[in-house]
């Protein structure tokens, strides 16, 4: 789903983003925070929330640091969290959030505009509270969950399909879906109030609670040396998989209730689930290869090489802005390497994609299963390195017959046995002079 940079090169990229955004779409939002994900791996709803805001506010301090003042940047900031099943705890968990989000910005960031101090988040019900037992139940379980976010006062919703649990949402259950938030909107006017419950005196002393968890956990991350820093050393990662045993623990023990995996089970036929039927794996390539075909065709040899050579320089330079170079270089034309033909002979770019990233420094992503063993072709310039390897292994073998050279393949060569660090290939240096002499 995503692909994963180095926390160094990904904190530096978002700066970049950030940045970017703010000069030339001021309007268009370039931060959308994610809690979801831990949650979903195991953390509680505080802990949650805890690393979300942590990471937000280590992301903000990065902008100003950069310069950038907080009012121009803080009002486009918004969220994206998981709603579980725990109905009463995700609505404290969302009304603690917004009280230290707004209460952070005008004490640590400075921001004086009220726009900065808002809370925008969108939820998602929960998939990991969805059982493959008793599939229906997953209805209630989401409506209950879309109740919770819209309680707790989410901007917008997405609510999971009850056979998610089991494969691809099917349509029905796609339908089901939509029609819950249709429900609880238009007949059920749940989201005509803004913070119903608030007041209850349940509700706000389990908001004060949830808040002062939600603020140790911030702690622990700020003697860590903020977001970065605990999740370099491993602490975000521990602290999510013991919350995770613990849960695990409860619904293994029967502590926790899961209706329809450990009470108030019920015999199955599961034979009446009907599988999907997988899509064509090769239909569904044809057009995106065509069109990529296309694309590169028309595009400009040279306004590609510029772009990327540009892009090059931007990513070694931290001074300019390595985001605003990777617009221009989509702008020119440029590709992910993963959407690009093989290389060959008739790339669009009229020269190998493979040799001329390697020349300008271009990383290339893990090539797909069906070309990872396939031989370069003949006349191409990858085919040809391996003609030249090919021919100086034959000859490293040929001349090292009976040196101690060692069979063993490194990096596609023969190489002779190293005594000592110093002298590697001593051997075939010994050859070299002895052939030498005898000229």
């Amino acid at each position: 789903m995503f692909f994963r940079i180095a926390l160094p090169g990904a904190r530096r990229i978002l700066g970049d983003h950030i940045d970017f955004c703010n000069r030339h779409v001021p309007k268009w939002n370039p931060m959308s925070v994610v809690g979801q994900h831990t949650q979903q791996a195991g953390a509680t709803p505080a802990e949650s929330m805890a690393f979300t805001l942590s990471a937000a506010l280590q992301n903000a301090q990065d902008c100003i640091d950069r310069g950038m003042d907080p009012d121009a940047f803080l009002p486009r900031f918004t969220f994206f969290f998981d709603i579980s099943i725990s109905f009463f705890e995700e609505i404290a968990k969302f009304r603690a959030g917004r009280r230290i989000w707004a209460r952070a910005h005008r004490e640590r960031l400075g921001a004086k505009d009220p726009r900065s101090w808002r809370f925008k988040f969108h939820g998602q019900t929960s998939g990991v509270d969805l059982t493959r037992q008793q599939p229906l139940n997953n209805i209630a379980r989401v409506a209950v969950q879309a109740m919770a976010g819209i309680f707790g006062g989410l901007q917008s919703l997405h609510t999971d399909a009850f056979d998610e649990a089991l494969s691809t949402p099917t349509e029905f259950g796609a339908r089901i879906a939509v029609n819950t938030q249709n429900i609880l909107r238009e007949e059920a006017h749940l989201t005509d109030v803004i913070d119903p419950l608030g007041g209850s005196f349940y509700l706000e002393r389990l908001t004060d609670r949830m808040e002062a968890e939600i603020l140790r956990t911030m702690q622990l991350v700020e003697d860590a040396g903020g977001m970065y820093k605990a999740v370099e050393s491993g602490l975000v990662q521990k602290m999510i998989g013991e919350s995770a045993r613990r849960f695990q623990q409860k619904v293994e023990s029967g502590e926790q209730t899961v209706v329809g995996v450990n009470a108030y089970q019920a015999a199955e036929d599961k034979s009446a689930r009907q599988p999907l039927a997988r899509p064509d794996a090769a239909a569904m390539r044809a057009p995106r290869w065509s069109s990529s075909g296309l694309s590169r065709r028309a595009r400009s040899a040279q306004a590609v090489a510029g772009a990327l050579d540009a892009l090059a320089r931007s990513a070694h330079d931290p001074k300019l802005n390595l985001f605003g170079a990777v617009v221009e270089a989509a702008e020119a034309g440029c590709t992910h390497a993963r959407s690009a033909p093989r290389c060959g002979a008739n790339s669009a770019s009229g020269t190998c994609r493979r040799s001329s990233e390697r020349r300008r420094g271009h990383i290339r992503s893990a090539p797909r299963p069906d070309e990872r063993h396939r031989p370069p072709a003949a006349g191409t310039a990858a085919g040809r390195r391996a003609a030249r390897r090919r021919a100086g292994n034959q000859h490293d073998r040929e001349r090292g017959a009976g040196l101690g050279v060692d069979r063993r393949r490194r990096g596609g060569r023969a190489r002779p046995r190293a005594r000592h660090r110093h002298h590697r290939r001593a051997g075939c240096r010994q050859v070299d002079a002895d052939q030498r002499a005898a000229r």
